[in-house]
């Protein structure tokens, strides 16, 4: 089982604190401004955020959980074939870089690819190209699971 204290000195593990205290940002901005309906009416009412709160900290969730599996796999695979050998494999999809390490599970492989793509049209958005819509709070979500899900898979504990 791999650790904080078993890799060599890098950041991964503050992106990762700063994708979790975003996406918890998020989910607490989230609450706020789910409110009980008036009159003792069954369900509740979301309020504006105009100052989009949860969106900007989903936003922030997001480019960290990505920071931080891009530095992941940078180190293991360094590890594993050598950086000159990495090199190689510098600018492979997250995908191609975990079968590298082994994994296989064509699920997370597609969970991957799919947060590659969020992650890019959430970053740079092209609002006049006709697109899926994602709304960066379920992209987040979405993140957030699948880091926990490779993080168990390639045996990192935090």
């Amino acid at each position: 089982m791999m650790n904080e204290k078993s890799f060599t000195h890098t950041n991964c593990f503050l992106y990762l604190k700063i994708a979790n205290e975003s996406f918890e940002a998020m989910n607490e901005n989230i609450a706020k401004n789910v409110i009980p309906k008036p009159n003792g009416e069954e369900g509740n009412v979301v309020k504006a955020d105009p100052e989009q709160k949860s969106f900007k900290s989903s936003m922030v969730s997001v480019v960290f959980f990505a920071m931080y599996l891009d530095s992941i796999l940078h180190i293991l695979i360094s590890k594993k074939v050598g950086i000159d050998e990495y090199k190689k494999y510098d600018f492979k999809k997250y995908e191609d870089k975990l079968r590298i390490l082994g994994v296989s599970d064509p699920l997370i492989l597609k969970r991957v690819e799919n947060f590659r793509n969020s992650r890019k049209e959430l970053v740079h958005e092209k609002a006049l190209y006709p697109s899926e819509f994602r709304k960066g709070q379920d992209e987040a979500n979405k993140a957030n699971q699948l880091i926990k899900d490779i993080n168990t898979l390639l045996g990192i504990s935090v």
